[in-house]
C-alpha cells in the first residue's frame, strides 16, 4: 500500500519514503538480507558490531571491512617510520616531547553506563533490552544472526 502511495507522490516529484532512525535500521530485514552491515570484531570491552558496509559489489573483489578501526595510538609508531621514514630517535623524541602519544592526555571516565538510573533520571528516554539479539550478537541463535547481519547464509 505504502509503496503505491510513494510511487505516486515520487511521480509528481514530490520527494517521500520511509523515515527510520538508527534502530530501524538495525533491524530492517531487507537491509540485512542485501548485507547493509558488516559484522566486524572489536577488542573488548566493545566486541562485535554491525558496522555500514559498502554501498557497491565488485565482481572480481571481495570488498569488505578486514579489520577494526585502530584504536587510539596504535599506528603511531608505524606511521612515524614506516611513512614518514622517521629513524627511533625522532620517533622516540617525539613522544618525549608528548607531540605523539599512545594515549589521550586527558581522558573522560569510561566504563559501565547506569542505564537504570539514566532512565529514572530520563537523561536517557528509551532502551532496547534485548538490542543484541536484535541485531544478531545475542547469545540465542547467535549464528544465524551474526551471519545474517553480515549478509551471509546462515550456518
Amino acid at each position: 500500500m505504502w509503496t503505491r502511495q510513494f510511487s505516486l507522490l515520487q511521480s509528481r516529484g514530490i520527494a517521500c519514503g520511509p523515515v527510520f532512525n538508527a534502530r530501524d535500521l538495525l533491524v530492517n530485514e531487507h537491509l540485512r538480507h542485501r548485507g547493509f552491515y558488516e559484522r566486524v570484531e572489536h577488542q573488548p570491552p566493545i566486541g562485535p558490531r554491525p558496522i555500514i558496509g559498502r554501498p557497491y559489489r565488485l565482481r572480481f573483489r571481495d570488498a569488505r571491512i578486514r579489520k577494526q578501526a585502530p584504536r587510539f595510538g596504535e599506528d603511531n609508531r608505524r606511521i612515524l617510520r614506516d611513512l614518514l621514514g622517521l629513524n627511533p630517535e625522532q620517533i622516540e623524541s617525539l613522544f618525549e616531547a608528548k607531540i605523539v602519544c599512545e594515549r589521550p592526555t586527558k581522558p573522560g571516565q569510561s566504563g559501565t553506563l547506569n542505564t537504570e538510573a539514566m532512565l529514572r533520571l530520563r537523561t536517557l528516554t528509551a532502551m532496547d533490552s534485548d538490542y543484541r539479539s536484535k541485531i544478531g550478537l545475542g547469545a540465542d541463535n547467535a549464528g544465524k544472526n551474526q551471519a545474517a547481519v553480515a549478509g551471509q547464509a546462515p550456518p
